[in-house]
């Protein structure tokens, strides 16, 4: 796998146009919903790019293969502080910077902020985990405007 872009959260569908097939693309899946895997990687394939879809918590060992030219994060909200995005974007802003990947975030699409219970025990209709199990729900993470190259 040659050297690949990173896409984190659901850009806007315009965002899709300014992409490139020069490059190529690697999606998170975005559990618990996988709204990774559905929309953005099938956008994705649907413009004929490039696409690889990878587990969230992948992401840590293709930087660390060197597989990563950049990273783009997503976000709902912006202020002089903090960027508003999809759970998991705080760590890989942190991981981008660990591995001298820079990271650049865009609008993007409403954000989800919590999860149901079910989401989180059950995956495509199977349960994954006890019942019984307490969860946490939040499908959100702000990320200090201090990890984003284009300010």
């Amino acid at each position: 796998m040659k050297k690949s872009i990173l896409i984190h959260g659901l850009p806007k569908d315009d965002f899709y146009r300014t992409l490139s097939k020069k490059n190529s693309y690697i999606v998170t899946e975005s559990r618990p919903d996988l709204t990774g895997a559905k929309v953005a990687a099938k956008k994705l394939a649907d413009k004929k790019l490039n696409v690889t879809l990878i587990c969230d918590n992948m992401a840590a060992f293709c930087m660390a293969q060197n597989k990563i030219s950049k990273i783009y994060l997503f976000y709902e909200k912006k202020d002089k502080n903090n960027l508003l995005c999809k759970v998991g974007s705080l760590g890989l802003a942190i991981l981008g910077k660990r591995h001298k990947v820079p990271v650049y975030a865009y609008e993007g699409k409403a954000l989800r902020k919590r999860a149901t219970k079910k989401e989180m025990i059950y995956l495509m209709g199977k349960l994954i985990a006890p019942k019984n199990v307490s969860v946490y729900k939040e499908l959100t993470d702000e990320v200090p405007v201090k990890f984003i190259k284009n300010k």
